[in-house]
């Protein structure tokens, strides 16, 4: 029996107040004893093979990021990024850049765009964009990814003329004269998708690689994701996962795309581990689209769209049967619902039929009603999958669009855990950044990093402690694996976050903001570091 100990840390269990530990002893990919370094060393003696010396590093859970997008954002960092683009003319610029290095009739794509950081709120237009890429096909995604932007060339791609109908679950944007005005919503997006050439094998390897690498680097032992719209094959999913995670250690659990449910099911695969990094989790549905696009759906029309509440992509008795469906197949149902009305119905579903296997998960859970977090707080077998960055990036037009009554119960967090509602903490990146650290800021802070005020609904801060449980023993609890992770202890997976500052300090706690000075000096993936202290 060989032995690895991490020495001289501090070491932040979450099963007891503060940092009472400065060892690890790890035995292959588990924890085999906390305590002091020098216990540590008499116990293991001999057989401790490695000794890595911390230098009063301070040492969390390994962070798990509870709800992404792994596969489009290794895609997404070689798209065009808008999310730093703050004006027309700096759009504009962008664009024509990345047409003159991209051979005529080839496609451009990119995102991140988001007319709230425009002056006036400036919306961009289909002449615009024909003017500034007239000779190629160019795709752009709204920050959100339920709203499009594309020009006419992508429109003479997709073969998408007026009379073409608006697809299920989708529209296509036009003027007051019903003319095509570049603007796409929700499903209609899959015909632009489809005409764009698909990554080649080796192509998709290498946005996995770089988007794993990235997590590894931001302190992430694991995430929940969903890439099956990404690359549509279960199969080829896997293979492709199985490869890189060999070289590139993380724990990843898979939610199934719907679209994809009966595929996994002629494959025989279910709930659980497949392999020792690599679990099946939810299947995927899609209830309503987002607030920035105001395709949300909604229970009362939005403030500045009046007559708007949304889109509903289900009819109460489908959405019903999709969850009875999959609950038949011995998988739980995870449900994007952002609007109210949509959590409504999903809330509703999820009653009638609650899961053989795992938990269900409402996901993003970020607009509610009080009998809502009622009859939630009932239902003991769901999760709310929460993204607390939402809060840094939809305020303050948010309410705008909703007012500020209903935002009483708009991203709840705080609400949600006093009501005992389980919640697991994700980015869902590319959408928001892949930084788990500011997600425990914005659930901190309830503001942007860049906004010095008390914050937007301060009622619903969260503690570090809290914000730190939804990237450790939430998300481990939305995955059924509360019992192995999501906490520094014998038995427990070897999966660490190391940081160069103690998140649950006074001072931290006094001043989060310092939050955005805390720099990740390794992480460990079942006892082996894949970023930092011990690699060369």
């Amino acid at each position: 029996m060989s032995l690895t100990l991490l020495a001289n840390a501090q070491v932040e269990t979450l099963d007891q107040a503060g940092c009472q530990y400065d060892g690890i002893l790890i035995k292959n990919d588990k924890i085999l004893a906390v305590g002091k370094t020098g216990d540590l060393r008499l116990q293991g003696g001999s057989q401790i093979e490695v000794e890595y010396d911390l230098a009063g590093a301070y040492v969390l859970p390994g962070l798990v990021d509870s709800h992404l997008h792994l596969l489009s954002y290794g895609h997404y960092l070689q798209q065009l990024d808008l999310r730093q683009v703050t004006t027309k003319e700096e759009l504009r610029r962008v664009i024509g850049e990345r047409v003159s290095m991209t051979p005529v009739g080839k496609w451009i794509v990119g995102s991140g765009w988001d007319e709230n950081r425009f002056p006036h709120r400036e919306f961009i237009t289909l002449a615009e964009l024909n003017r500034w890429a007239p000779d190629h096909p160019v795709l752009l995604a709204r920050t959100c990814y339920h709203t499009y932007m594309v020009n006419q060339r992508a429109y003479e791609q997709a073969g998408i003329i007026e009379s073409t109908p608006n697809p299920e679950g989708g529209q296509f944007g036009c003027d007051g004269e019903g003319a095509l005005n570049g603007y796409i919503y929700e499903h209609a997006y899959r015909l632009f998708a489809a005409a764009i050439p698909r990554p080649t094998k080796a192509e998709h390897r290498q946005a996995l690689c770089t988007a794993v690498t990235a997590a590894q680097a931001k302190g992430l032992v694991g995430v929940h994701s969903d890439d099956l719209r990404e690359l549509p094959v279960w199969q080829e999913l896997f293979q492709l996962y199985g490869k890189v995670l060999a070289q590139h250690p993380l724990h990843i659990h898979e939610l199934i795309d719907s679209q994809r449910l009966q595929e996994v099911k002629d494959a025989g695969v279910s709930y659980g581990p497949l392999s020792p990094n690599f679990s099946v989790g939810a299947v995927k549905y899609f209830a309503d689209g987002a607030l920035g696009g105001r395709t949300a759906w909604m229970s009362e029309a939005y403030l500045d769209r009046p007559g708007n509440r949304g889109i509903s992509q289900f009819t109460d008795e489908e959405l019903a049967q999709h969850v009875a469906e999959a609950v038949a197949a011995g998988l739980p149902v995870a449900v994007h619902a952002i609007g109210d009305a949509a959590a409504a119905q999903v809330i509703q579903a999820f009653a009638k039929h609650p899961p053989q296997q795992g938990r269900h998960r409402l996901v993003h859970a970020q607009v509610l009603r009080q009998e809502l977090v009622q009859q939630l707080a009932s239902l003991p077998y769901v999760i709310a999958d929460i993204q607390p960055r939402f809060v840094a990036s939809d305020f303050p037009w948010a309410v705008d669009a909703l007012g500020e009554e209903r935002l009483q119960y708009g991203y709840a967090w705080k609400t949600l855990l006093d009501a005992g509602i389980p919640c697991a903490g994700g980015s869902d990146a590319p959408i928001e950044p892949l930084d788990p650290l500011l997600g425990i800021h914005a659930a901190v802070t309830r503001r942007h990093p860049d906004e010095t005020h008390e914050g937007y609904f301060p009622q619903e801060k969260l503690s570090i402690r809290e914000a730190i449980g939804l990237f450790t023993q939430g998300s481990a609890y939305a995955a059924m694996m509360e019992g192995n992770r999501g906490k520094i202890a014998p038995g427990y997976s070897a999966d660490f976050t190391v940081l160069s500052h103690n998140l649950l300090s006074p001072s931290m706690a006094a001043e989060p903001d310092q939050l955005l000075q805390v720099q990740v000096q390794g992480t460990m993936v079942a006892g082996q570091w894949v970023y930092g202290m011990g690699l060369s």
